[in-house]
């Protein structure tokens, strides 16, 4: 008589712990790559961040001192391989804006080299791995000054009896000498490129907003923000810097509004500075500005004149449009050859006692525009050399500084 055993057999149990070790072993050695490859990866890209800061770094103080573009390149190349044996500059870089010669600017440069990993192999992957970074220097003046994000057309300012023998260079107007000036703006987008005066972005290349001293066919020109535009107005703006004789263009700021006018008007019986924008002579060709003709073009190789998105002259008339007959705006950047050291007088609405005091040439009130502003000055100075404005911040002294 057979018994019958209710227990369940248990089946054969041997070779399972194979599988087991094989897998403990597949995860203790993607632990080990994890501990020593990454950490060697990161270790790595450590010091080639360091390569590339000093790289950075180099490259924009040899551009602060005018060194040119061969040298400044030549010194990142030389700080990259000197703070990481094997890293090199990637092709295209670095990369000068607007461009090394430039008062003011930005260099990126980029970095790669290979790190070498022991134990990935094991696991299928490449025996060694890229590391790239990237750093971006900045040069530019370190004064600060009663800059006002307020431009002035150097057209209209040669028609308020000053003469191009004053804008050729530094004037201050004699003992008892008084010029007045007035400017009319009308805050519309479409006539923003055919302004007296106008607003403009004075972020400088450190900032995400950069609009002072951009390339002529830069693309992202966007406003200031209202509080940067206020403290502008109400404390000037620092770190601008001029590339004169040569062009600075400058974005145009769209953002103004009453409040802004307003605030500027707190300032009347003030001495402020405003950039001066050479708008380019209409019909001219070929197309030149206010300052060519005060140049010997022979010498000067940079025709003048605001432009459009596309770095496209846009002299006034500068007319909005898609591309048609005349249509080459709506006007991008401005021209920025000077700085005109002014004293506010009267800062009005175009509906509220602007239109007469900003009249037409020939002496009758402008009509009369809720959108427009009238801007009177008292004429006391005009610079193309910063370094020339006695207001006792020295503009000659070039920093340099990482931003990225």
């Amino acid at each position: 008589m057979r018994r019958f055993d209710a227990r369940p057999r248990l089946r054969d149990q041997r070779g399972a712990v194979l599988p087991l070790i094989a897998l403990s072993l597949i995860a203790i050695m993607g632990m080990v790559v994890i501990t020593l490859d990454v950490g060697a990866l990161l270790t790595k890209r450590r010091s080639l961040v360091n390569a590339a800061d000093a790289a950075a770094l180099g490259a924009a103080q040899s551009c602060g001192r005018k060194e040119g573009e061969l040298s400044a390149t030549a010194m990142a190349q030389s700080l990259a391989v000197a703070n990481e044996t094997n890293a090199s500059v990637v092709d295209g870089y670095p990369i000068y804006e607007p461009n090394c010669d430039a008062a003011s600017g930005r260099v990126t440069v980029r970095l790669r080299t290979m790190q070498d990993t022991l134990f990935a192999p094991a696991l299928g992957f490449a025996d060694s791995h890229p590391v790239v970074t990237e750093a971006v220097g900045v040069w530019g003046g370190v004064g600060s000054g009663d800059f006002v994000p307020f431009m002035l057309s150097e057209g209209t300012l040669l028609d308020c009896d000053i003469g191009t023998d004053v804008i050729l260079g530094g004037y201050i107007p004699g003992e008892g000498e008084e010029i007045y000036c007035t400017f009319w703006m009308n805050n519309k987008v479409e006539e923003m490129g055919n302004s007296q005066w106008a607003m403009l972005n004075l972020n400088t290349v450190s900032s995400g907003r950069w609009g002072w001293n951009v390339a002529a066919d830069y693309g992202s020109c966007v406003p200031a923000n209202t509080n940067e535009t206020l403290d502008w107005i109400h404390n000037g703006a620092s770190g601008l810097s001029l590339n004169y004789p040569a062009p600075t263009y400058v974005c145009v700021d769209t953002g103004a509004t009453p409040p802004t006018f307003n605030a500027l008007a707190q300032y009347v019986g003030v001495e402020r500075l405003f950039p001066v924008n050479d708008p380019g002579i209409p019909g001219s060709n070929p197309q030149m500005g206010y300052t060519d003709v005060r140049l010997d073009m022979e010498t000067n190789p940079y025709p003048h004149g605001q432009v459009n998105r596309a770095g496209q002259p846009c002299p006034n008339p500068c007319n909005p449009g898609n591309g048609g007959y005349g249509d080459n705006g709506p006007i991008d950047k401005y021209d920025i050859v000077g700085f005109a050291k002014l004293e506010i007088v009267s800062v009005e609405r175009g509906n509220q006692g602007g239109e007469v005091t900003c009249a037409l040439p020939d002496g009758s009130p402008r009509p009369r525009d809720s959108n427009a502003w009238c801007l009177k000055v008292k004429f006391n100075g005009y610079y193309t050399d910063i370094a020339d404005i006695s207001e006792g911040d020295n503009f000659n002294v070039t920093v340099v500084r990482l931003i990225r």
